[in-house]
């Protein structure tokens, strides 16, 4: 086996280590505290110690560093797409979701901020990371967003209604947060990723049969923008 080969298979073996540690912990804390909001503050405070350790391992193992931050740029788009396509599906799909998440923010938040935060770091700033840097960014979001969407799939553990077209619109989601990622750092994935999941509960978007070809589109035209604004920068940099 070949030592690029031996990098990959210790990344996913590290990979789901700390998977299954975090959703260990993660149940184990459920069943203590239940769903309520102190329940929901221990899972953020899990998510917040699973995070750190993941980072400490990402650097020692791997001496990688993910991309934290990209400027302010990024931060005022993600907030733009972030409002604008909350807004977007809430009123598309009739749901109601904003009102709701009004009469309970303080925990709709809590919950999210933990699952947004142990995703995006175990997802993006290990996984995403380090195959983009190795391999190519097409590669790297291939997989991670496959990898992303079908784990969803164990949300039927918890009662939901998980089917292929959920799964499918998670992989998208996963596609989006990939360019994100890559484009403008952790900081405005992990923005995204909790804004939305604090307003949509359960699987609201993510069952309808649109959410997939809105999120792949959207991926598609910030990849693209970015991308020729970063090749007319160089060529102005090369000019002068």
């Amino acid at each position: 086996m070949s030592s690029k080969a031996r990098s990959y298979v210790k990344l996913f073996l590290v990979f789901v280590g700390l998977f299954l540690a975090y959703i260990v912990v993660g149940g184990l804390l459920q069943g203590l505290c239940g769903d309520g909001t102190a329940g929901a503050a221990l899972q953020l405070a899990n998510a917040a110690v699973f995070s750190v350790l993941t980072l400490l391992v990402y650097g020692r193992l791997f001496g990688e560093s993910p991309r934290y931050w990209r400027g302010p740029r990024g931060a005022v788009v993600t907030a733009v797409l972030s409002g604008g396509l909350i807004a977007f599906f809430d009123l598309f799909y009739k749901l109601g979701m904003v009102r709701h998440f009004a009469e309970n923010w303080l925990f709709c938040l809590l919950l999210a901020a933990a699952a947004g935060l142990a995703e995006e770091v175990l997802f993006r700033a290990f996984l995403l990371d380090y195959i983009s840097k190795k391999a190519s960014l097409f590669v790297g979001l291939a997989v991670t967003s496959l990898i992303f969407g079908s784990l969803h799939a164990l949300n039927f553990l918890g009662g939901q209604q998980v089917s292929l077209l959920y799964v499918f619109n998670c992989i998208a989601a996963g596609v989006f947060l990939s360019v994100l990622y890559y484009e403008y750092g952790l900081a405005c994935s992990l923005f995204y990723h909790i804004s939305w999941n604090a307003v949509f509960s359960e699987n609201a978007v993510e069952s309808k049969p649109l959410t997939a070809v809105i999120l792949l589109a959207l991926a598609a035209a910030v990849f693209l923008v970015e991308e020729r604004m970063k090749d007319r920068n160089r060529t102005d940099f090369d000019l002068n």
